[in-house]
Parts: C-alpha cells; structure tokens; sequence
C-alpha cells in the first residue's frame, strides 16, 4: 500500500466524500496508517509507518502528521526511529508517548519483539531523553485515562509463543515518574489462550476484561479488582452477551 484514502461518513453513515492523503507522493514503498487520533478542534493526528522506494530492508519510518479537519498535512513529526515499528501514541498534555512494536531482526527474518514506550515533546517534536522500559512486550495500544492520570497499554492477546500476554492484559505508566505496573490476571481468572480475543475498554478510571466467562474489573487508582462471573449469559458469535432462555 502506497496511499492513504479517508472515506468520510456522517452520523448515519451516509457516504460524503473520499479524501487521500497528500505526503510524499511517489516516495513510498510502503505506507502503513498505525492510529487515527481526533482533536476537540477538528484537527487529527496520524501515525504513520513509511517505507521509501529503494531503502534497505527493516528500515521503517515512523511520523506523527498533524492534520487539519480536511486532512492536509499541517506537520511532520519524525520520531527518529529508523529500525523498528511504533504500534501506538498517546498524547498527555505536551508530551506524547510511543510504544514500539518490534525493533531490530532476528536471525529468522522477523521483527524481535520490543520491551520499550518512548517520550517525546509535542511542542519541539523532540525525544524528551526518556525511554520507559517494560518488564513485558510493548506492542498494542495506548490511551490515556483522566481519572487515574494513567497511561494504558492494551496488549493483545498472543505474539510469538510469548506466554505473559495471557496473563499481563495491560500495563499501567505514570505520566509524572514513568513508572511502569503490570496489571495481572487474578488466580481465579481463566485466561483466554486461543480463539476470539478478550475484549477491553479503558474508561473513568477503570480497566474493564471481557471474555465469555467472566467479567474482570481494576480501579486504576487503587488497582483493586473485581471479578464476575457471567454464568447463564451466553455470547452470540458476534461479541454480544445476551442473557440464557432458562434465566
């Protein structure tokens, strides 16, 4: 994929318009939309992983673009990162935080999986010197949650046989001293190993963990948790849970 097109629909998902991205035209190999994020004022911002024509293999770049509301590129954050992939942002006042999905090539050819969210300044575009580094892998996907003041790192649910995904769902990073914590599974949890994905949803200073058996919820403040059994609701192939005939 070379291009980029944005279909936009309104609230009743009426088709209006197709819009493509106008960025180095006829430059890429490769061009890779990671997460589209609104502003309040209209405006988006865009990660983007690129691949010029003609670069070395495993060499990928990875812009913000700030875009207006008609999608022309306002401005091109280069995170400097040339020998991996960022798998998400979020922005958190003026600082925005990364998390790298693979970086470097193992000796099978594949991206290494990688253990690091980098901290950049969203005023100057430039790295803030810190690296936060995990105690597991840091791809998946980054919001920020007001209540807690918490960074979330959803993590998805298997990659490369590595077996914390199952238990570590999410992990939480302080914005003020970078500190990172796991937020495990709970003994009583069966985790999900194979098949449709638990789902999760971060809102109002909790992290919700949805499977067809349980219900699993941390307060990220006091990262209590709770757990509730979903026994006589049955899932209906397509993620919703509806209550059984017989109760």
């Amino acid at each position: 994929m070379n291009e980029l097109c944005f279909e936009i629909y309104d609230k009743n998902l009426n088709h209006l318009e197709t819009k493509t991205l106008n960025y180095r035209n006829g430059e890429a190999r490769i061009m890779l939309e990671t997460k589209l994020l609104p502003t309040e004022d209209g405006r988006y911002y865009l990660l983007l992983g690129f691949i010029p024509e003609g670069s070395d293999y495993a060499y990928n770049e990875n812009h913000l673009l700030e875009l207006d509301h008609d999608f022309n590129v306002v401005h091109d954050l280069d995170f400097g990162l040339y020998d991996g992939s960022l798998s998400s942002f979020c922005i958190v006042g003026s600082k925005i935080f990364a998390n790298i999905n693979k970086q470097g090539i193992g000796s099978d050819g594949r991206g290494l999986k990688a253990q690091t969210v980098l901290v950049y300044d969203l005023d100057s575009g430039a790295s803030t010197g810190q690296k936060i580094d995990l105690d597991v892998s840091s791809g998946g996907s980054l919001s920020y949650d007001s209540v807690s003041g918490n960074v979330v790192l959803q993590r998805p649910l298997a990659n490369d046989g590595e077996t914390d995904f199952f238990n570590i769902p999410a992990v939480l990073i302080n914005t003020d001293n970078y500190t990172a914590t796991d937020l495990v599974l709970p003994d009583s949890v069966v985790p999900v190993t194979e098949g449709r994905p638990p789902f999760t949803f971060v809102k109002n200073g909790q992290f919700c963990y949805l499977t067809p058996m349980q219900l699993v919820i941390w307060d990220l403040i006091t990262l209590e948790t709770n757990v509730y059994s979903l026994e006589g609701i049955s899932e209906d192939g397509n993620g919703i849970f509806i209550p059984d005939q017989n109760g």
